[in-house]
């Protein structure tokens, strides 16, 4: 599978840049999600917010929106999210960090068969927010309408697609939010 690491830094704009490889690993851990790497564990917050992740899938991915059968093709999403529920962000991403789970959001099949390479949290944030963000990024296209938004009026997805993944690109973050 591709592998993307990132070059995070804090500076004026908060942008992490995205590049290959990426040597890293994640485990639900307890009541929230740890990611774990060479020198690093870090454990998400349980706060109320919105979350990132960056999905990296090698193989095409059947999904259903509303009535319709669609096709993800391969390659590399983000899909922006809410946890504004018992266990916060760290709740909600451990979630999606099992393989093993109902298939409850559209987001699910993807991540089952894809894997996680990143996930961006923002405490405080909305989704709308962040795939407004995350949207207007060079390369970015919604790969299908509707995806992660069925409750959603403002946005015509909560997914975005790297159209050229194997290109460096950064993500615009603001001064609450973080990548790991």
């Amino acid at each position: 599978m591709l592998g993307y690491a990132h070059d995070a830094w804090r500076n004026n704009n908060h942008t992490s840049v995205w590049r290959k490889p990426l040597a890293s690993s994640w485990a639900g851990a307890g009541d929230g999600a740890m990611i774990t790497d060479a020198d690093t564990d870090i454990t998400l917050p349980s706060d109320r917010g919105a979350y990132g992740l960056l999905i990296d899938s090698e193989s095409a991915v059947a999904v259903r929106i509303g009535r319709r059968g669609r096709v993800l093709a391969p390659g590399l999403y983000l899909y922006c999210g809410s946890a504004n529920g018992p266990g916060g962000i760290a709740g909600r991403v451990g979630r999606h960090l099992r393989r093993e789970k109902a298939l409850r959001w559209h987001v699910d099949r993807l991540t089952r068969a894809g894997r996680i390479a990143a996930v961006i949290v923002a405490p405080g944030g909305d989704e709308c927010g962040l795939f407004s963000r995350f949207s207007a990024v060079s390369g970015a296209e919604v790969p299908i309408a509707g995806f992660g938004a069925s409750d959603c009026r403002r946005c015509p997805a909560h997914l975005v697609r790297f159209a050229n993944s194997s290109q460096p690109f950064a993500l615009p973050l603001t001064r609450r939010e973080f990548m790991v």
